[in-house]
């Protein structure tokens, strides 16, 4: 998982038998390790604090609730306290957790965040399907159970599967003698595929592109480039998973499979081939139907569109060139019907090995990370649905409407804060300011069981609960969803699908919103019950970091150019990519501190057993998200000299930072020239 501050790292060509042993765990694993080792420490501080505070001097301007004991348990992990923070602020802010991590990038905080709520998700998976809860829910968690049935899932699949090999006329390689060639017909197949759920797309691919702001139909040639079969013999892997289905005769097998592989060769030569014949072009469907009618164009389209979307003969969809398609059907055609059907199904087996037991895919498998079952289940599942019924039920649970209300407020105020420091600049650039819009959480009220409309496009139940039956009427679900689009303005990537690439926080200059995801809104970034100045040190931060992104096209020459001299003094080369992050960070710690300033004129209650005053706690949460693990193996060294360069870089031209500090004139963290970074 990346960091704020994105590195490169060297991997070490050998590790010890202990960090062996720390790497080979599960993730999950790792998380509980951790959790009860921070758990053990943060109570031992609080024990601390808390037999100790009638020495603590607490007084009316002391925070001794259970959140800011907890805070203050934090902070001591983190902070090195015989680090004069004028001297070296990176060290004093994060030194004690440093030594903790051991260069461990579980340790990082986007890490912790991310695998935090990797389980609150898995934990509404697992939860008991309730009556009264949404259809999609129900419909997710099922899907998920299912997979976790281990002792069903090899025998219920495969039967599954085959049932829905035997739908489209069967495979050839499996029944022998018995494969009737006047049952197949490979558009027929398509279109039960399609219908059923299952990959269908080994012969021609439907898709949707944006046009003109709004979306179009488009057929293509598939892709049928297998990028990774360098890694192993593709016509055995072929061989071994015919018998691993069922299949008895190795010979015969390897003879029809020796043809589907010289078949799957003709097709790659045939898309290469294809690179100079020119363009995809629009066209109506009665018209390209005119240059190349030997396939039904119409009932191609309605058959896999079907329910969502009704396509007449004038309307306009986007076609590869007639001679294109000429030569690729001819290709198709003029091959026997038993290597058709053999390639078809052998498409439809490749794309769900994934989701069997590892004795069906370990073949094609180089590597595969240590997870728990609960782990692969998620990754299976999770991206099936957008958006996920799941993630909006632990939305609702952990970023509930209190909550996202406080955070609209922040980001709010920082906003408004940005745009006071703007007077004077372009109006296009204000504006752009003054309409971006916030999506926290889901880009759609997800208060609203309304929400779950858009998930269920095309989920009709088979009766079949097996968990390839059900992973299939999902997958359906989805590219219905895709073709739902036709017809509808904006870019295909709407706003769901960015939430679904948002891991965190990430503003789009496109649409000009800011996507704030609720991993990013754990208690551990904002908190109703822990005091401001802790929120708007990280997340404000954080946020006035993601809005610097709006001013890049009206340029920032000037104040890189003061960031590179001033770096000089750490002796370290920073790309211009580098550079920007720390006038980034530099313009929303600004932005942060003003706001915090304006809005909470009073200084709120210090935390209990800590010398640090409200002020100096605000540095300390914006320094601690951005803390990484000292790793021996880095490019950078062990003293993590970059890192520290680009922490001291926005805070030492801070216009209050030396003063919070009561750092010296001439002191390493107050610059005696500050670069005007907002």
């Amino acid at each position: 998982m990346p960091s704020l501050f994105e590195s490169d790292t060297i991997m070490p060509t050998r590790l010890d038998a202990r960090r062996n042993c720390w790497k080979n765990r599960s993730s999950l694993e790792k998380i509980l390790i951790l959790a009860i080792v921070l758990a053990i420490i943060v109570v031992i501080i609080l024990g601390v604090l808390l037999s100790n505070k009638s020495d603590l001097r607490r007084t009316e301007s002391s925070c001794n609730t259970t959140a800011c004991l907890i805070e203050a348990g934090n902070i001591m992990q983190y902070v090195d306290s015989e680090t004069d923070p004028c001297d070296d602020f990176y060290q004093f802010a994060c030194g004690n957790f440093m030594k903790r991590a051991h260069g461990d990038d579980s340790f990082r905080f986007m890490d912790r965040m991310a695998s935090k709520h990797k389980r609150q998700v898995l934990e509404v998976y697992s939860e008991p399907i309730v009556a009264n809860e949404p259809a999609m829910v129900k419909t997710a968690k099922k899907l998920f159970q299912s997979c976790m049935d281990e002792n069903n899932l090899e025998s219920e699949n495969l039967k599954s599967i085959k049932r829905a090999i035997a739908s489209v006329g069967g495979w050839p390689v499996l029944d022998g003698d018995r494969w009737n060639e006047t049952k197949f017909d490979w558009l027929q197949a398509t279109y039960r595929l399609r219908k059923l759920g299952y990959h269908h797309s080994a012969f021609l691919d439907l898709t949707v592109e944006p046009n003109r702001d709004t979306h179009v139909l488009k057929v293509e040639l598939p892709d049928v480039f297998d990028y990774s079969s360098h890694n192993f013999d593709k016509l055995d892997f072929m061989v071994e998973t015919a018998l691993a289905f069922g299949a008895t005769n190795r010979d015969k097998i390897t003879a029809e499979m020796q043809l589907v592989h010289n078949f799957l060769i003709d097709l790659q030569l045939q898309t290469h081939n294809n690179y100079g014949s020119g363009n995809s072009t629009q066209y109506t469907v009665a018209k390209y139907q005119q240059k190349y009618g030997v396939v039904d164009w119409l009932q191609f389209l309605n058959n896999l569109t079907n329910p969502v979307l009704t396509v007449r003969k004038n309307d306009t969809v986007i076609f590869p060139p007639a001679p294109t398609m000429k030569n690729w059907i001819g290709l198709i055609t003029n091959t026997p019907k038993r290597t058709q059907a053999n390639f078809l199904i052998w498409t439809v087996i490749e794309k769900i090995l994934p989701y069997l037991p590892d004795k069906y895919q370990n073949y094609n498998v180089i590597w595969k990370k240590p997870q728990t079952l609960q782990e692969t289940c998620l990754e299976r599942i999770h991206d099936k649905f957008l958006p996920n019924p799941i993630d909006i039920m632990c939305d609702r649970r952990y970023l509930p409407l209190q909550k996202k209300r406080k955070v609209e407020e922040l980001v709010s105020n920082i906003q408004a804060e940005f745009l006071s420091s703007l007077a004077g600049k372009p109006e296009k650039l204000q504006n752009m300011v003054k309409t971006m819009r916030l999506a926290i959480g889901q880009p759609d009220d997800y208060f609203s069981d309304e929400i779950f409309k858009k998930v269920a496009v095309d989920m009709i139940g088979s009766g079949d609960n097996s968990f390839i039956s059900l992973m299939a009427q999902a997958i359906r679900n989805q590219r219905s969803m895709l073709y739902a689009k036709v017809g509808q303005k904006g870019g295909l990537y709407d706003e769901w699908y960015q939430k679904a690439l948002i891991s965190f926080i990430a503003y789009n200059r496109e649409k000009n919103v800011l996507y704030l995801s609720s991993v990013f809104t754990q208690d551990e970034v904002f908190s109703t019950m822990r005091p401001e100045y802790m929120n708007y040190g990280s997340l404000g931060t954080t946020v006035g970091h993601q809005l610097s992104l709006i001013t890049q096209e009206f340029g920032q020459s000037e104040n890189m150019k003061c960031v590179i001299r001033a770096m000089r003094d750490y002796r370290v080369n920073l790309d211009m990519p580098e550079v920007n992050n720390i006038v980034q960070f530099s313009v929303g710690s600004t932005l942060a501190y003003s706001a915090y300033e304006k809005h909470f004129k009073e200084d709120q209650n210090m935390l209990i057993g800590l010398n640090f005053t409200p002020k100096q706690l605000f540095w300390l949460a914006t320094t601690s998200i951005l803390c990484e693990p000292v790793n021996p193996y880095h490019k950078f060294g062990v003293n993590g000299t970059l890192i520290s360069a680009k922490i001291s870089g926005f805070v030492r031209h801070h216009p209050n930072f030396a003063n919070d500090f009561m750092c010296k004139p001439g002191s390493k963290m107050s610059a005696a020239v500050k670069c005007d970074l907002v």
